[in-house]
């Protein structure tokens, strides 16, 4: 065929690359945003400070800006370093990555060349913990590296120096590190040396911070916020709940393994704010860029967030009012809001609990205010059960509005508090199955088994729909009945 010279022993020919023209593609075309160089390197030494956090060590990461030669440092102190084994075997070989730790990121390979970015060269100096080696080289244009002398590092850990090029400004520059430094679970310092426009000189810390604390450092959601918290193998999700409306898109913050990436916004009005990590980066796999995960990883992980927090609604279960005083306040909230955009997901008890809750009542309680009230009894005449309901207190309820009976049932606990149902016949027959539903009983009821017995009319039986309510003849409303709805005993 004329080919036979490039046919291997098993009758393939394979094919070359040109390795420079691939490795300008590679740094270039896949770190298309010049910071996101700057993530990768501070992603890298980050990672090497857990590794060492998890040993025992007080691993930080310190990074200088010297705004008037342009020269940036990301210094890993006291964490692990290179050995000579992991940089002939893993960092000179573009697209193999010496990270097996689901948990942790970094898992394409390309990394190392994403410098190119920001700058044609990078020094590396390293002093590895495992083997006591210490080196240093420059990388150039991520195609070659020139070895160096011997550094003088006196704290184990790697550290990484380059020249950022004049068409990037230097406040982009702090920004994102004060963006992509927040949730590394490492202890990070930036200290910037000379004067640069909008920033104080000399060290602050970027982090860790708590999401708690993150998400209301600027108490936009009050001096003491609800938050959801769930966290399991695949993330860790902190959120505000509230009912207030903000803009969610500027208060969401998506992270993979402490780096933010972009992420769809969970759809849920009750969440103006949240902080999103994703743990597992085989699991919920990025583009290569990581900038944002792929399709098919954001949709699986969003699946499972959504399931997650039905599960959390679902458990919220409400048979009585003490249950629902018993709730956290969290799940109180909750339960006030109707459920929110997640109302559908609560027990169907707890839905009909948030319906008996709009429920229109005439309530009576006590009043020691007798200039207001002469006879001691603050009638409210519109009303709905939300408004009245409160802990440590006893409630009953009455067809009508008897003074008699409602003094009597007033005198029966201190804390007491009257409902009487308003509307037609029928709907104060279904407000009263809800009070029965959650625990709100007959005044009659309360009187026998106090023995009790009020002042009142003669009784009377009304006939509805096959149901059978006795009442006195005081406490209709000519409203309420028609006559041939009458039997009188």
């Amino acid at each position: 065929t004329g080919l036979d010279d490039m046919v291997d022993s098993n009758g393939l020919i394979h094919v070359t690359l040109e390795k420079d023209v691939v490795i300008d593609r590679l740094s270039k075309d896949i770190y298309k945003k010049p910071l996101s160089a700057l993530r990768e390197l501070v992603n890298n030494e980050a990672r090497s400070c857990r590794t060492a956090i998890k040993r025992g060590h007080n691993a930080e990461m310190h990074i200088s800006l010297e705004p008037l030669s342009r020269s940036i440092s990301i210094s890993g102190n006291d964490s692990m370093g290179m050995t000579q084994k992991i940089f002939r075997e893993v960092y000179t070989v573009i697209g193999r990555s010496g990270n097996l730790d689901d948990t942790e990121s970094g898992m394409f390979g390309f990394g190392r060349i994403s410098y190119v970015g920001l700058s044609d060269t990078i020094i590396v100096q390293t002093y590895a913990r495992e083997t006591n080696e210490e080196y240093q080289f420059i990388g150039k244009s991520g195609k070659v590296i020139e070895p160096m002398p011997k550094p003088n590092r006196d704290t184990f850990g790697t550290k990484v120096q380059l020249v950022i090029r004049d068409d990037i400004k230097l406040k982009d520059v702090v920004e994102y590190l004060q963006k992509i430094c927040r949730f590394l679970n490492v202890p990070v310092f930036l200290n910037i040396e000379t004067e640069l426009k909008g920033f104080k000189t000399g060290v602050k810390q970027l982090g860790p911070i708590s999401e708690r604390d993150f998400l209301n450092q600027d108490k936009k959601f009050g001096d003491d916020p609800l938050f959801i918290e769930i966290e399991n193998e695949d993330y860790k999700l902190v959120a505000i709940y509230s009912d207030s409306r903000h803009d969610v898109e500027e208060n969401s913050f998506a992270h993979l393994i402490g780096i933010p990436i972009e992420f769809s916004n969970i759809p849920n009005p009750g969440f103006p704010a949240y902080v999103l990590n994703i743990k597992n980066e085989r699991k919920y796999t990025p583009v290569a860029s990581r900038d944002a995960l792929d399709d098919k990883s954001q949709t699986a992980l969003m699946e499972k967030i959504e399931e997650d927090i039905d599960g959390i609604w679902s458990s919220i279960v409400v048979d009585s009012i003490d249950d629902y005083f018993s709730l956290s306040p969290l799940f109180q909230e909750i339960v006030r809001n109707d459920g929110g955009y997640w109302k559908d997901h609560l027990p169907h008890t707890t839905q009909e609990f948030c319906t008996f809750r709009h429920a229109s009542i005439k309530s009576v309680t006590k009043s020691d205010d007798l200039e207001r009230y002469p006879k001691g009894i603050d009638f409210d005449h519109h009303s709905s059960v939300k408004e009245k309901l409160a802990e440590d207190t006893q409630y009953c309820y009455m067809f009508s509005n008897t003074p008699k009976r409602i003094q009597a049932a007033l005198e029966l606990t201190p804390n007491m508090i009257v409902f009487i149902p308003v509307g037609d016949i029928h709907e104060k027959r279904n407000t009263m199955r809800y009070f029965e539903r959650f625990g709100i009983k007959d005044a009659k009821q309360l009187f026998k088994e106090h023995k009790v017995k009020p002042n009142g009319n003669a009784p009377i039986v009304l006939h509805s729909h096959g149901g059978t309510i006795r009442i006195t003849e005081s406490e209709i409303s000519p409203d309420d009945i028609r006559v041939d709805d009458i039997k009188k005993y």
